[in-house]
């Protein structure tokens, strides 16, 4: 990853295993110079995740009724929300003066597959709703450019 970092390439790993809470097989290795491809392959990868969490919740023979599908889909999104909160709470902690497409590229990087381009469109317009990030025209709808100040 580091000898294709050095050649100008976005790279990110991410963990192969048969399920949920199954250790990693092998690393799937990504590696783009656009700098939308990760951020991409991200959500792609969410969204697979997602899957995998509702595959490895049902039989083959278990009838699954939509409000059981919809409540365990409904907790992971509640969970890794609440997770990503933290995490940019913290990030914000050092990073008075930043974006939401900076806190989003940062976590990609550092959390590749974890959290879907939604959830950061959740946690950043709830920081600003909560008066904890100002955006600089004031107004809450911002896009990932929109210069957003910290206010601890």
């Amino acid at each position: 990853m580091n000898n294709l970092s050095d050649y100008d390439y976005n790279v990110a790993a991410y963990p192969i295993r048969e399920g949920i809470g199954k250790a990693p097989k092998y690393y799937l290795i990504f590696c783009t110079r656009h700098p939308d491809g990760v951020k991409l392959m991200n959500s792609f990868i969410r969204e697979e995740e997602d899957e995998l969490l509702k595959d490895s919740t049902t039989t083959p023979n278990q009838l699954l009724l939509p409000s059981e599908e919809f409540d365990i889909a409904h907790r992971e999104v509640h969970r890794r929300r609440k997770e990503l909160y933290q995490l940019v709470s913290n990030y914000l902690q050092e990073n008075h003066q930043t974006t939401r497409g900076q806190i989003r590229h940062h976590f990609i990087f550092e959390r590749f597959g974890d959290f879907h381009d939604k959830d950061y469109n959740f946690v950043v317009k709830e920081l600003i709703q909560a008066g904890k990030l100002q955006t600089g025209h004031g107004r809450k709808s911002i896009n990932d450019e929109e210069p957003l100040t910290f206010i601890p």
